[in-house]
């Protein structure tokens, strides 16, 4: 099963973000990517078909779960939480079912920057431990268009 890039930009190790929380896979496995920005917006979308498990009150983090309880979860930025929900917009609600390059949030990462924050944005496989095979691809990406890794159950 593929897991797409929810939003334009690098992808990079899990190592490289500045957490010890997302760079030693405490939350689990995965990818980060920075971010591309474009006149401050971009749009967050749902990397994979699924149900809105989580969403943060302070729209800076969301987990879609899918079918076959693969859970994905999306942190956007670094401490992000700390901006209560400010430069971050909503389109779902908790429970609400999507698909694959749907918007899910769109954030300024232009004000969040210049706020302080970091923008990396990791994506994480909820307990990795479930599955055989976990593959990531490093590199330029698109949303809802390139892989950023793949498992096997």
């Amino acid at each position: 099963m593929d897991i797409y890039s929810p939003l334009d930009g690098q992808a990079v190790d899990l190592k490289e973000v500045p957490d010890k929380t997302f760079a030693d896979k405490i939350m689990g496995e995965g990818v980060a990517v920075k971010p591309e920005i474009i006149d401050g917006i971009s749009e967050i979308a749902a990397p994979l078909d699924g149900e809105v498990s989580h969403i943060f009150e302070t729209y800076h983090a969301f987990v879609i779960t899918d079918e076959n309880n693969i859970s994905i979860l999306v942190h956007i930025g670094l401490d992000t939480v700390k901006l209560n929900g400010e430069n971050f917009t909503s389109f779902v609600k908790l429970g609400d079912k999507v698909k694959k390059g749907d918007k899910i949030i769109s954030a300024n990462f232009t004000k969040i920057a210049q706020a302080g924050y970091k923008t990396i944005t990791p994506v994480i496989l909820l307990e990795p431990e479930k599955y055989a095979n976990i593959k990531t691809f490093l590199g330029d990406v698109q949303i809802a268009k390139t892989t950023i890794f793949s498992i096997q159950k």
